[in-house]
C-alpha cells in the first residue's frame, strides 16, 4: 500500500499467473527493479545491474548462523532430485520431437520474391537468425507467439544490422507484448541520437499499461524529440497517473526546450 505504481508492476509481473511475464531468476528480479529505477531518474544508466544484486554488505558482530536441520536439508535435496528428473525427461522428449520433425524452422526461397517465408516463432531456432530478412524480423517480433526471449535476440539482431529504426520494424518492435522489446528499442533509439522521424511512435506509448515503458519512453522523448514532440508531452501529462511518469515528462520538456534553445 502506498507504494509507487512502478514498483507494484515489477512485483506484479514477478507473481503473474503468465510464465513469460514473471521474472526466471534473481538476476532477472534485480534487473527489472533497476530499469525502474533508471527510467525514474534515480540512478544513471551507467550503473552495473550487479551492484543492486550484490548490495553493500557491512560485517556486524550480532549476526548469528542460521541453522538448518538435516531433515530440511533432506526434503531440499529430494525435491531438487524431483524437479531435475522432470526437466530431464521433457528435454529428451523434447529433443525426441525435434529430431522426428523434418520440416525446416525458417522455410527460404532463394527463387521466388512472390511471398514472404513462413516463420514458426515455435519452431524458430535462434541460429537461424541471420537469415531473416528485415520483413520477416518485423513480422516475428509482431508475432503473437514469438516469446520475451526471441523478442529480444530479434532485437538485437536488428540492432546488430543498424535497421532496428527503419520505420515498419521499430513500429512493430513497440507493439511486442514484452516491457524489455520495448525498452530495448527505446534504448537503441536514445543511443541513435536520431529519432525525430520516430518520436510520434514513441509518444504512443503513453497508453501502455506499463508505467516502467510509459517512463521510458518519456525518458527517450527528451532525448531525442523535436519541438514537435512538446505539445504532445503535455497532453500526455494532463492524463498521466503515475507520479514518476510525470516528473519524467516534465524533465524531458525541459531537456527539448533547452536543446533547442
Amino acid at each position: 500500500k502506498g507504494a509507487s505504481q512502478r514498483v507494484v508492476a515489477v512485483f506484479s509481473r514477478s507473481f503473474s499467473s503468465n510464465p513469460s511475464l514473471r521474472a526466471h531468476s534473481v538476476a532477472d528480479f534485480m534487473r527489472d527493479l533497476e530499469e525502474t529505477m533508471v527510467s525514474c531518474g534515480v540512478v544513471s544508466a551507467a550503473v552495473d545491474s550487479t551492484d543492486f544484486s550484490r548490495g553493500k554488505s557491512e560485517t556486524r558482530s550480532d549476526l548469528k548462523p542460521i541453522k538448518i536441520s538435516s531433515r530440511k536439508v533432506g526434503i531440499a535435496l529430494a525435491l531438487l532430485v524431483l524437479v531435475s528428473s522432470v526437466a530431464i525427461i521433457f528435454s529428451y522428449n523434447k529433443d525426441l520431437e525435434s529430431d522426428a520433425d523434418t520440416a525446416p524452422s525458417v522455410v527460404l526461397s532463394a527463387t521466388s520474391s512472390e511471398a514472404l517465408p513462413t516463420v514458426d516463432p515455435l519452431r524458430f531456432k535462434i541460429e537461424n537468425l541471420s537469415r531473416l530478412s528485415e520483413l520477416e524480423i518485423a513480422s516475428l517480433i509482431a508475432h503473437p507467439l514469438t516469446s520475451e526471449e526471441l523478442g529480444v535476440q530479434l532485437v538485437e539482431e536488428a540492432i546488430s544490422r543498424e535497421i532496428l529504426l527503419r520505420k515498419e520494424l521499430f513500429e512493430n518492435t513497440l507493439k511486442s507484448p514484452y516491457f524489455r522489446v520495448k525498452i530495448s528499442a527505446l534504448k537503441a533509439l536514445e543511443r541513435s541520437g536520431q529519432g525525430a522521424s520516430l518520436s510520434e511512435m514513441v509518444l504512443a506509448l503513453s497508453s501502455d499499461e506499463d508505467p516502467l515503458v510509459r517512463g521510458y519512453a518519456a525518458r527517450t522523448l527528451g532525448r531525442v524529440g523535436n519541438s514537435a514532440v512538446v505539445s504532445g508531452l503535455e497532453q500526455w501529462l494532463l492524463h498521466e497517473e503515475d507520479v514518476q511518469v510525470q516528473d519524467m515528462i516534465r524533465d524531458s520538456m525541459d531537456k527539448i526546450k533547452k536543446r533547442l534553445g
